[in-house]
Parts: structure tokens; sequence; C-alpha cells
């Protein structure tokens, strides 16, 4: 994957940001349902772009799209949480993406807290507060000191807005800050 995107005959220009979040979307959700376990991100991605459209040299554009597109847009947590787990910022963070996957299959199964639907594009998704705190309990309260638990509560209480339009009267938190 590397040296595709490395190869400098290609040149492609960024995927544009809200079809980038449609993809991001759509790539959690199909690497959830396979419930693959050995393979990596980006050599998903690339191939489930190789399956799709059944030519290397598409695969290797729209990967370089997406590539391209992440790096693009750091500003936004989404796409540089997804840069991340590709392994464009550094370490390709393989337990983080793990551990990111875990807690959105843990979400799915809570019953507490509102369901909050989001769209596939939107830049900003979010989740309740009640399920964010129960799934940061699930994983991490057990396993890191009470100094850490503390810290890690009053960051997400400091990141829970209150929206007096929403379903949920006890918050909502940006879904991918609450990840990263």
């Amino acid at each position: 994957l590397k040296a595709i995107a490395q190869n400098e005959k290609i040149t492609v220009h960024a995927m544009p940001k809200k079809m980038l979040l449609r993809a991001i979307t759509q790539y959690y959700k199909e690497y959830i349902a396979a419930k693959i376990v050995e393979q990596d991100l980006p050599t998903y991605i690339y191939g489930s772009l190789a399956y799709r459209y059944g030519l290397k040299a598409v695969a290797d554009k729209k990967f370089l799209q997406i590539v391209n597109g992440c790096l693009k847009d750091t500003s936004n947590t989404r796409i540089r949480l997804f840069g991340r787990f590709l392994g464009l910022f550094g370490d390709t963070a393989s337990e983080d993406f793990k551990r990111c996957l875990a807690a959105k299959e843990y979400m799915n199964t809570l019953s507490t807290g509102v369901i909050i639907t989001n769209i596939d594009t939107e830049e900003k998704p979010r989740i309740s507060y009640q399920r964010a705190f129960e799934c940061a309990q699930h994983f991490f309260k057990e396993k890191i000191s009470e100094e850490q638990w503390n810290s890690l509560t009053g960051t997400l209480e400091n990141a829970r807005h209150i929206d007096a339009r929403s379903v949920d009267f006890g918050g909502l938190i940006e879904s991918d800050q609450f990840y990263e």
C-alpha cells in the first residue's frame, strides 16, 4: 500500500469532503459487519476497492483519493482519526483502531440512552452522553487508576453539549471526539 501512495505516475485529486465522510462511515460498517480480525484497515479498503472496480489501476486511484482526502483535511476529527487508522500520521495505531471498533460495536448493543441517528455525511456525528459514559465505564473503569478515571470522566463531562432541540436531555458528545 505504501508503494501505491509513493507511485509518482499516479496523480489524483483528493476525494471531496462529503464523499470521504460517506466512505468512512461505509468502510467502518463493512469492516464491523465482516468481523475481520487479521486484516488491517488499509488492506481491507484496498481489497474492497479492487473487488468493487476489478482493475488495479482504478483501485490504486480510488485508494489514493481517499489518502489525499485524509491528508488534505486534518481539521475534521472524523477524517483525522480515519487517517490515523490508515497509518498516515505516524504509527498505524492498530490497537486504537481495534478499541474504536469494539466501542462502536458495544454502543450498538447498549439499551441505555437515546440512539442518535446521524447522516453519513455529517461532519460532527453525535452520540448520547449516557451511552458514551457507559461505554467508557465498560472499557476503562477497571483497567485504569482512579485518578485516570476521574480525568476521563471530566473530559467526557467537558465534551458534553446540552441541546434543547435534542431528544436526549442528558446531553450529546461528538462521537469521533469520544473515539479519539
